[in-house]
């Protein structure tokens, strides 16, 4: 996608980039609203490709507001209009928003205030938006003494989606989900007890953490020991949804070796098998691309690297390996934010000092080491790779850092931060 409204060749002080990245909100605190934000029930957000936010910046100069805040989308005619929010009977609702963040296919949500001057304390209110339609839905489930669950999902990032677009995330000590039942966006507590620091969920729904293994139809039973004990990551595979699998060391302090062992809770406990010796030395962090699980493999002599791909299909687990340059962005790559981001059918593997950025395909093998040379920038961050495989990267470039999206031509455009002479202080896409 290209916006043709925010081409314009642009730079800003880092510190108004992480605004304009991140959001500006802070914790809530001392407050009361002056608009019932709670009656908020329906916008025009339905179609929005990306969301972005002018005005409302505090200027160093006079510690002031740069102009009234209006929410802007782009909609899929590459055109930007004003975002309305309304009650159940069609009156406008006034609210400036601080934050927004993509869910998945389905879903969207967004932290708003009444006023500018509210952004400092608060009160806050969470939304989430349904994209069919634009329709707001809001919560009072309150856990851990949270005034509302929904502020559980900001920062960016704390949440997972499953195949049907059905959002979890962490919510006090336990997990929530986000789903349609009776045609209404619903919110329905999906384990109550306390869950471990981290937790992984399979395409079946069932979730793992430190010690148990919750299946999606409420039964609890305990985790494998040698799942949860914190080495390795656990990730599932698309094609064997009610497994788990972790790459795991088994190797002796003279002859290394990994293996692949694949997990499955039975009626009453989990069961562990190794499905796979690695021909090589392997990393045990795992990215998800395209169903199937990627990592990196490698030789010392002779010097060869490798992307590891691992499949999964009613016949069963397949790894094959693919030979890529050992000094190539892809062949280093460790985590999702880290230095890969990933689309639908591809990942995109970037190097640290911005000069470019790889793509690869996981169901096919295909690797572009030059997916795209970002030339004279100094590094270059990937903040989402979206469904038309348009990337929205934030790069330095002569000391300023930029917002540059990438399109499917591999060029990099510099985007725009001001729109009708505002500073765009809040961009977020939301495809």
């Amino acid at each position: 996608m290209r916006i043709p409204i925010m081409r314009a060749a642009a730079c800003i002080a880092v510190t108004t980039l992480l605004a304009v990245l991140s959001g500006c909100g802070k914790s809530d605190g001392p407050g009361k609203s002056t608009v019932n934000l709670a009656s908020m029930k329906r916008s025009n957000l339905s179609g929005a490709k990306a969301v972005f936010r002018t005005g409302g910046a505090v200027t160093k100069a006079d510690d002031g507001i740069v102009g009234v805040p209006i929410l802007y989308k782009v909609g899929l005619n590459d055109q930007a209009t004003a975002v309305i929010f309304t009650d159940d009977q069609g009156e406008t609702i006034p609210a400036v928003t601080d934050r927004v963040i993509d869910l998945s296919d389905k879903y969207a949500a967004m932290c708003v205030c009444a006023s500018e001057k509210e952004r400092e304390y608060g009160p806050f209110f969470y939304f989430v938006i349904r994209k069919s339609d634009g329709k707001l839905f809001t919560t009072d489930l309150s856990m851990d003494n949270f005034r509302e669950a929904l502020s559980y999902l900001f920062p960016e990032g704390m949440h997972v989606s499953d195949q049907q677009g059905n959002v979890y995330f962490r919510a006090g000590t336990g997990l929530c989900k986000i789903h349609e039942s009776g045609g209404q966006t619903t919110f329905t507590p999906f384990i109550t007890t306390s869950l471990g620091q981290y937790w992984y969920m399979n395409g079946n729904g069932d979730v793992v953490t430190y010690p148990y293994w919750y299946k999606a139809d409420g039964t609890v039973i305990p985790a494998h020991e040698t799942l949860v004990d914190g080495q390795s990551a656990p990730f599932a595979l698309d094609g064997i949804p009610g497994s788990f699998f972790q790459i795991e060391y088994t190797g002796t302090p003279t002859v290394p070796a990994w293996s692949l062992a694949q997990y499955t809770a039975g009626a009453s406990e989990v069961t562990r098998t190794v499905v796979h010796a690695f021909a090589y030395s392997t990393s045990a962090s795992v990215i998800t691309a395209a169903g199937r699980g990627v990592t990196t493999a490698w030789t010392v002599t002779p010097e060869q690297s490798y992307a590891c791909v691992i499949s999964g299909s009613a016949s069963g687990v397949e790894v094959d390996y693919y030979p890529i340059p050992t000094e190539c962005p892809m062949a280093k790559i460790s985590q999702i934010g880290s230095d890969a981001a990933v689309s639908k059918d591809y990942l995109y593997a970037y190097d640290s000092d911005g000069s470019k950025i790889s793509r690869f395909n996981p169901q096919t093998g295909e690797h572009i080491e030059n997916y795209c040379v970002l030339s004279g920038y100094v590094w270059a961050h990937v903040l989402k790779a979206c469904k038309d495989e348009t990337l929205l990267v934030v790069a330095s470039k002569a000391g300023k850092e930029l917002l540059v999206e990438i399109g499917t031509d591999r060029q990099p455009v510099e985007l725009s931060l001001y729109y009708n002479g505002m500073p765009i202080t809040l961009y977020q896409r939301l495809d």
